[in-house]
């Protein structure tokens, strides 16, 4: 499964918290994440979604 697909079905997740989303949606796009949001993932992210 490629990437895009992966990032598609996580983005269509009624369950994944909106912060999350919005990065997922930027790492889509190719935008690199902030600091912050780095850290967001480390707290918040499930393994699977960081290694997406």
């Amino acid at each position: 499964m490629d990437t895009g697909h992966t990032l598609e079905i996580l983005l269509n997740n009624a369950d994944l918290p909106v912060e999350l989303k919005s990065i997922a949606k930027k790492v889509q796009s190719g935008q690199r994440i902030s600091f912050d949001e780095g850290v967001l993932l480390y707290q918040k992210g499930e393994l699977g979604y960081l290694g997406t």
